[in-house]
């Protein structure tokens, strides 16, 4: 059975990492799901496959609450999604997080 995934998330912590290799990491990824050229038969936007990420850079401390960094990341990927996808946003700015309440 084949099943059909037009959006798939998921978050990683790259520890000793500073802003600029987040962003040539990030850009790596990029390319290589580019270059994989996967076809995207369902997809309106895009024939083949493409990612679009959203970066946080900061020190982890104490002060750090994990649902503003959560947050954050996720609005650089929407940021990178509505800036034309296929690309990556990155900030080291978590204190402008707009926490989601439910």
């Amino acid at each position: 059975m084949k099943k059909n995934i037009d959006k798939l998330y998921f978050g990683s912590l790259v520890p000793d990492t500073d802003e600029p290799n987040s962003a040539k990491l990030a850009c790596d990824i990029c390319d290589a799901i580019r270059d994989k050229k996967l076809k995207h038969e369902n997809s309106s936007v895009n024939e083949f496959v493409t990612i679009s990420i959203g970066i946080v850079c900061c020190i982890a401390d104490d002060a750090l609450d994990e649902d503003i960094l959560i947050s954050r990341a996720d609005e650089m990927l929407y940021e990178a999604k509505e800036t034309g996808r296929d690309r990556y946003i990155i900030t080291s700015n978590v204190s402008s997080a707009k926490v989601k309440t439910v």
